[in-house]
């Protein structure tokens, strides 16, 4: 068993931002399509890889025998009108999955009916969609494109094949290692290079495009929701908990840290040249520009019950987040030219500073003259500190002299008839 090296513990800071950073852009388009026999449209994937170019696909089922009718979409004037892809629709169509896109427009896709997968794809210039070959026998599984002229796949029941197109040819080879266990994440970073994700929560590597691979990471106390890795010797692995794993040195040494709100359900990972974004449940984005040492928490404010956020970056200057609900996915971005906040605001619509604090620290937006129980937690949990304040019509002021520095939580829980519970992280100098 290979566990990470060099692991240690850290809590971080939080900002809360309440600013509306994220904004609405499009959603999944259903023009001209029959009306479903059982349920409704069911919205399946929307992606942007351009202000104006985006993809999206949709999925209706009609009934047991007629089946699901799919179709990829197309946009070219930022999501204002779509049109389908040649040869991208039809009836028996189980799902259609967008996945990876680069610099040239170009997007790849999967259609798959009766355990039969196509890739195909499509250049960002026209609705024209290319069929570059099948996934094998099997269900698709994940595949990567690291630029326009590569793709690799995977797909398979119990014996997985991995097909790699490269510049218009197609070759497949069988594989039967360990790391092909119910396989959930593929990276190529060049046309050697490689991780994958496996159902174990096991990540390996190559070096030969594929051909062999060896373990590179393993924690059994953690399920990975996604990896990051960009071909350098930087590597980010998510967990679907709240917790991050960051190694800056070719995974010799990890560091741990704990997202606020921590534990809390997570959905992806994106890292820019500066900044790490993590989405999670309820609209929350996490967004750190110094490594994961302090975060920003912005808000999506889409439909609820939010299943999926995928984020990905549409430019050099702006991300975007496709949020699915149970029958709606839409779209959203945020421009990477808005600064994070700077202010220290909590859950709950309340500010704290300075943060970090020195001996004492300050509460602005508490209703006054209200009565909250207080407790201070540090980073293993622990209560440090309870106590009941009123709040003043000024900043609450909370004495800190009695800690020690380091990372800690305060929670403030009121009393009858105010409904709202606040909670702040802080650091202690």
């Amino acid at each position: 068993m290979r566990l990470p090296r060099g692991l240690f513990l850290l809590l971080i800071s939080l900002n809360c931002s309440l600013h509306a950073q994220w904004v609405f852009k499009a959603n999944v388009p259903f023009p001209n399509m029959p009306p479903p026999v059982f349920g409704t449209p069911s919205a399946t994937n929307i992606t942007f890889i351009h202000p104006d170019t985006g993809f999206a696909s949709n999925n209706v089922y009609f009934s047991p025998s007629s089946g699901s009718a799919s179709t990829v979409y197309f946009t070219n004037d930022g999501g204002i009108n779509w049109q389908p892809l040649d040869g991208a629709s039809g009836m028996g169509t189980a799902s259609i999955e967008i996945r990876n896109a680069d610099d040239n427009h170009a997007a790849y896709y999967a259609k798959c009916s009766q355990g039969f997968c196509g890739i195909y794809r499509s250049q960002g210039t026209g609705p024209v969609s290319t069929y570059i070959g099948s996934s094998a026998p099997g269900n698709l599984s994940i595949f990567s494109a690291p630029d326009s002229g590569h793709c690799y796949w995977l797909a398979g029941f119990s014996n997985f094949f991995l097909a790699k197109y490269i510049h218009g040819t197609v070759s497949m080879n069988g594989l039967t290692q360990p790391a092909f266990n119910a396989p959930r994440q593929l990276f190529f970073a060049d046309d050697r290079h490689a991780l994958l994700l496996n159902g174990n929560s096991d990540i390996y590597s190559s070096s030969d495009t594929g051909q062999t691979w060896s373990l590179f990471y393993q924690d059994t106390s953690i399920v990975i929701k996604k990896f990051h890795w960009n071909g350098g010797t930087a590597f980010h692995v998510l967990a679907e908990n709240g917790l991050l794993d960051i190694s800056l040195d070719s995974g010799l040494n990890w560091n741990r840290i704990f997202l606020p709100g921590f534990p809390l359900l997570t959905y992806d990972l994106l890292k820019t040249d500066s900044l790490l974004v993590i989405a999670a449940d309820s609209g929350k984005i996490f967004i750190s520009n110094n490594g994961g040492q302090n975060w920003v928490q912005e808000y999506i404010n889409g439909p609820a019950p939010m299943q999926r956020i995928r984020l990905n970056r549409m430019d050099p200057n702006t991300i975007g987040a496709e949020v699915k609900t149970l029958s709606w996915t839409s779209y959203w971005q945020r421009s990477l030219s808005s600064s994070l906040s700077e202010s220290s605001i909590c859950r709950g619509d309340i500010r704290l500073y300075p943060n970090p604090a020195g001996s004492f620290i300050q509460l602005k937006g508490l209703p006054s003259h209200a009565l909250y129980s207080l407790t201070l937690y540090d980073a293993q949990g622990r209560n440090c500190f309870s106590s009941r304040i009123l709040s003043t019509e000024d900043d609450t002021r909370i004495p800190l002299d009695f800690l020690s520095p380091g990372f800690y939580f305060i929670n403030l829980i009121p009393d009858a008839g105010f409904q709202k519970t606040y909670s702040c992280f802080f650091i202690k100098n």
